[in-house]
């Protein structure tokens, strides 16, 4: 999972991933898994209230778990040959807490933080017609560098500048077990 901010450079990194045998980065879906997630937590606190006709409820916590993971892996998880698969959401601000719900249905998943210095993104696209954007990003990137610091065995940290140097980003491929190319590299980054 691709945790980022728009006008960051995302999507080059998700043409990256692409690039990579047996690996599909999906592009964005208006929120859709924070939606599915939160939808599980309300779920599980349901299940977790005291046992009174108001909170009675016939579900099975585990066979809900089940069909969130066929939920995600039928919508996001493609071809049986993909090894590793995910997406990039820039709407995570202020709900990067639902993550710790997908380390829950899966143990291993890796979440990629990715950031850009605020000053540079607010003057790009929609950001520059916002006079508060500095403000939001800086606190979005706050969000983003906490939550990679809570979690830096399920998480990796990069900035807009990191993409620019071809062995940073191969290195930082092998954090995700990704065999990033130097020849894809150049063939994605040219444009």
């Amino acid at each position: 999972i691709m945790v980022t901010t728009g006008r960051s450079g995302s999507t080059t990194l998700k043409n990256l991933v692409n690039s990579c045998p047996n690996a599909q980065m999906n592009g964005e879906c208006w929120g859709a898994l924070i939606d599915l997630l939160l939808f599980y937590k309300k779920m599980k606190m349901t299940n977790t209230m005291p046992n009174s006709l108001e909170w009675e409820n016939g579900f099975c916590l585990q066979h809900l778990k089940r069909q969130i993971r066929s939920i995600i892996e039928d919508t996001w998880g493609g071809a049986d040959s993909w090894r590793v698969f995910g997406f990039k959401d820039i709407r995570w601000f202020n709900r990067l807490d639902l993550l710790e719900i997908l380390f829950e249905i899966y143990p291993d998943t890796m979440v990629w933080c990715h950031i850009r210095d605020p000053l540079e993104q607010s003057k790009s696209s929609w950001w520059a017609s916002d006079t508060r954007s500095v403000y939001h990003l800086e606190e979005y990137n706050r969000q983003i560098v906490n939550f990679h610091k809570l979690h830096p065995d399920k998480s990796v940290l990069t900035h807009f500048d990191d993409i620019a140097n071809g062995t940073k980003m191969i290195e930082t491929f092998k954090k995700f077990k990704l065999d990033l190319t130097p020849q894809a590299f150049k063939r994605v980054t040219k444009h």
